[in-house]
């Protein structure tokens, strides 16, 4: 496939991220989008269903980046519709969602949104289910070892540090172990939200990502994008900040966790 130069994000995911490596930059994310012209239409709905420490926040970045399917970012996340609603007044999440959409939509008419499961059940649960306002596509990213993602989301529980920047200050503190009954109630989380995935979202799904697929092969995304936003296959250049926070002692602590976990269970 031939590359394409992208056209122009409306949105710059990865500078706001930049800002703050360890929370979602809510204030910062609040004036930029404030500061953009809020006539933008669209006519084209995308959601992307993911779990913590799955690889959303690097697709989404990249998606982002082409300025093809909008912004997609985590508008459902509570704390931020929190964060608007003292901003801006902004009550329900399907006002939220169309107060973004009018800043973040592409050029093409497209507005994406990336949904944790677990803020999908919590809207539900509140009376307001995402898919009544009605999305043209559904995609799940998922990650294949979930022992992994679930160390991963113990990992960034017990620190507090959800991304990594390019750039970034490296913190000097020393490598912490992290505990197997940890990595066991992070991994129960995944096993829920997977589940209930299957229960309530997979008949709307029209495709599954593995995020170690993606990771391989980025021409994936690409091929993504292009059957998403409806045109001719190309291949884009993925921008993000963000860097990959597993380190070589983190796979050597998963493959010993591993290990004590297949003894347990033999015992």
């Amino acid at each position: 496939m031939r590359e394409h130069q992208a056209e122009a994000p409306v949105f710059d995911l990865g500078k706001v991220r930049s800002l703050a490596k360890d929370q979602f930059a809510f204030a910062q994310t609040f004036r930029q989008l404030q500061a953009l012209p809020e006539h933008r239409t669209w006519h084209r709905k995308i959601v992307i269903f993911s779990t913590h420490r799955s690889g959303s926040t690097l697709l989404c970045d990249w998606i982002a980046s082409t300025g093809q399917l909008g912004a997609p970012d985590e508008w459902l996340n509570p704390l931020w519709i929190s964060h608007l609603n003292k901003q801006a007044g902004v009550t329900h999440p399907r006002q939220a969602l169309e107060w973004v959409a009018r800043r973040t939509s592409s050029d093409r008419g497209i507005f994406s949104v990336n949904v944790q499961i677990g803020d999908y059940l919590h809207w539900r649960n509140a009376g307001f289910d995402l898919l009544e306002w009605g999305f043209d596509d559904a995609i799940y990213l998922q990650r294949n070892d979930k022992f992994a993602q679930a160390y991963s989301l113990a990992k960034a529980r017990a620190g507090n540090q959800w991304h990594k920047t390019t750039g970034a200050q490296e913190e000097q503190s020393r490598h912490a172990a992290v505990p197997l009954f940890m990595v066991l109630r992070a991994l129960s989380d995944v096993v829920l939200w997977e589940s209930c995935f299957h229960s309530l979202l997979s008949p709307r799904v029209s495709r599954i990502m593995a995020y170690e697929e993606y990771l391989a092969d980025p021409d994936i995304v690409s091929d993504l994008i292009c059957t998403l936003a409806g045109i001719e296959k190309r291949t884009f250049p993925l921008k993000s900040l963000l860097v990959k926070q597993q380190t070589a002692e983190d796979a050597q602590a998963i493959s010993q966790l591993k290990q004590q976990l297949q003894a347990s269970l033999s015992a």
